[in-house]
């Protein structure tokens, strides 16, 4: 037997990246609900995210800046942010919860279990670069922070929607596959008849993500440090 070629060893690879999740046929042994197999792949997802990206910290909450109005009730939730503790760490950190500081906010993912019509119209202005810049760290304009913002799939900025599982009359919806085509939603797996089956290139656009969300932690790490000017007030 010959070697694989580069497309078919990535294709036998690509559904084992997510080795937290036994296959959904296993799962639909129990139950073929596919709103409960999108919460399961969801939780895989999560923890794949996690476990990629460590040691970078990974936390569902919110993003706070100097611009918020003090007490704002509008401060969005939001799914994972990927943060490292500089310039500074978190507050209010419990478990998987924590309020990140602008500066110290490298990125984040919105995952949805599936693309109902809410989450569609979530990830669609979530992954817009107007919000994800009001919560995310500025990027330096040049050197490699600069270079990564080239290498997203995007081209945009350092936000990705994730459709666990995407169902079959789901899988019209024009606005859906716009945000695929523009790079800022990946969908993992696709309802087709009683199967459920993985989207190769979309999990590597994932991995890919992850990786530059991973280089951009260190391209920070350590070489930011408060403005002591700025706490003199005038």
């Amino acid at each position: 037997m010959g070697s694989y070629d580069a497309a078919s060893f990535l294709a036998q690879l690509a559904p084992h990246i997510l080795a937290e999740l036994k296959p959904p046929t296993e799962f639909k042994r129990f139950t073929t609900n596919p709103d409960l197999l999108g919460h399961y792949v969801e939780a895989g997802v999560r923890q794949l995210v996690r476990r990629y990206l460590a040691p970078t910290r990974v936390s569902t909450g919110a993003v706070i800046d100097q611009a918020q109005s003090p007490g704002s009730k509008k401060i969005p939730q939001l799914d994972m942010i990927a943060w490292i503790p500089g310039p500074v760490p978190a507050v209010f950190e419990v478990g998987d919860f924590g309020l990140v500081p602008r500066s110290s906010s490298l990125g984040f993912l919105e995952v949805k279990s599936s693309a109902y019509s809410r989450a569609v119209k979530e990830l669609k202005f979530r992954t817009e670069p107007n919000f994800v810049q009001t919560v995310t760290a500025d990027a330096e304009a040049g050197g490699r922070e600069g270079e990564l913002l080239g290498w997203l799939s995007s081209g945009r900025c350092f936000a990705l929607g994730v459709v666990c599982l995407l169902q079959k009359r789901q899988q019209n919806i024009a606005s859906l596959k716009q945000l695929r085509q523009e790079g800022r939603v990946v969908v993992l797996f696709e309802e087709q008849g009683s199967e459920c089956k993985p989207v190769d290139e979309d999990i590597y656009k994932l991995i890919n993500f992850l990786g530059i969300l991973r280089l951009r932690a260190a391209a920070r790490d350590g070489r930011l440090a408060i403005d002591m000017n700025s706490l003199r007030r005038t």
